[in-house]
């Protein structure tokens, strides 16, 4: 790691990350001259995540190189859209030629700066002006929309509530279709599948070839919409046309995983889960999708394994939904000691969403007529502090109102008439 120069307060930080130590010093040289920008380099992705991890709150910038060897440029942006701790950085990334998938994934990953590489200095620096100058010009509503995005990364339904009150923003989010998929999103946080659905699909259709590219993350956010309402089918074919043309983004790969785990062809998106892990070690949605498989097919310590690799918290209420529809469809169809079992190996994988799958529990043993036990279980869920989380509340509210031993009496009773009355 080389060290960034004395900060000027106002300066524009920027994290530098190329191989090749003469364009290090090219583009860092000049960048040094001029006291409207402050630069720390890396000479490899690895030295990059080691500085992102300890100072990325106060850098504005990746600037890199898309071509680099070790690791490219595509993965290592992608790697890094991957932690919601640095949604806040933007990207600016240079090379002799970008080819039409290199532009497909960079309006996906929303880099909007690009410049060849072969250069001049004065070039570079106006070009690097140019973008300083835009960045303090942001207006009030490219921040907003950026804070919402990360509101519906970390899941902060709070948050995004409180944005989408600026009428402006919630504008922007119908119209301009750079940020179509935020609408969809939002409904999909609130476990609204069909709206977010609806959404994408009135947006969508205008498929016009100036927004075809720009609403490439907004047909990935319908696949997902699709996968979490159960419509697989659809889903794959979705997922499968986007891997066609925008064929560097590994998300693709793990999102027809997800489709085909939905379709019970788990061989094939173990597969694919693969694929995705093999250009990209840490990709989140790939880990979470082979710690699914794994623990579908009964292998629960590979299950844990892989989601103990992903870094930082892996809960979140997607994952918590695939566990919670798995069980639910066994209990519709009556096989409730399979539910229950399965519920039961679920909750090993949780922390943060213990009181959905304790819900789940008491449900599958309330369905079997296990009162007591369900009973049990619904306290327990009673007791976690996602209450609010828990679609199906009448059941708990009843056990709240009464209290257990009322609850499991008037439904014991209810049980032993129903079935003298059946024989």
């Amino acid at each position: 790691m080389e060290n960034t120069q004395t900060e000027n307060k106002n300066a524009i930080r920027i994290l530098l990350v190329d191989e090749k130590r003469e364009a290090r010093s090219f583009f860092s040289g000049f960048l040094k001259a001029s006291d409207s920008f402050t630069v720390t380099t890396a000479a490899n992705t690895g030295v990059a995540f080691e500085i992102l991890e300890s100072e990325c709150h106060d850098i504005h910038y990746i600037l890199f190189d898309w071509k680099m060897k070790e690791i490219q440029g595509n993965i290592f942006a992608q790697q890094v859209r991957q932690n919601h701790n640095y949604d806040h950085i933007d990207f600016i990334t240079y090379s002799q030629h970008f080819d039409d998938e290199d532009k497909y994934l960079m309006a996906e990953l929303d880099i909007i700066y690009t410049f060849p590489k072969i250069i001049n200095g004065n070039s570079f620096m106006l070009k690097m002006t140019e973008i300083k100058n835009k960045y303090l010009a942001q207006s009030e509503l490219h921040r907003k929309l950026k804070k919402l995005e990360h509101a519906i990364h970390t899941e902060n339904i709070k948050l995004c509530d409180e944005i989408l009150q600026d009428p402006l923003v919630k504008e922007e989010i119908n119209t301009n279709p750079r940020f179509f998929h935020i609408g969809g999103e939002i409904h999909m946080l609130k476990n609204q599948y069909g709206e977010a659905i609806d959404f994408f699909q009135s947006h969508i259709k205008d498929d016009t070839k100036s927004n075809a590219m720009l609403t490439l993350k907004a047909m990935s956010s319908l696949g997902k919409a699709l996968c979490l309402a159960g419509r697989f089918d659809e889903a794959l074919m979705i997922f499968e046309r986007l891997e066609a043309k925008s064929s560097k983004n590994i998300s693709h790969k793990s999102m027809t995983g997800e489709a085909l785990l939905g379709l019970n062809k788990n061989y094939m998106a173990e597969e694919k889960f693969k694929e995705a892990v093999n250009l990209n070690p840490n990709d989140t949605t790939a880990l979470l999708g082979l710690g699914k498989v794994n623990s579908l097919n009964g292998k629960h310590n590979e299950a844990k394994e892989f989601f103990k690799k992903i870094e930082g918290d892996f809960e979140n209420k997607h994952l918590a939904s695939f566990y919670n529809n798995k069980g639910v469809s066994l209990v519709k169809h009556h096989k409730y000691d399979q539910a229950i079992a399965f519920y039961k190996n679920a909750i090993q994988y949780f922390q943060k969403y213990r009181g959905h799958i304790n819900f789940n529990l008491g449900l599958a043993h309330f369905r079997k007529g296990d009162i007591k036990e369900a009973s049990a279980y619904f306290q327990e869920a009673l007791a976690s502090d996602e209450f609010d989380l828990i679609p199906e509340k009448k059941l708990l509210l009843e056990l709240q109102a009464k209290g257990a031993a009322k609850f499991e009496a008037e439904y014991s009773e209810k049980l032993s008439k129903k079935s003298k009355h059946e024989h």
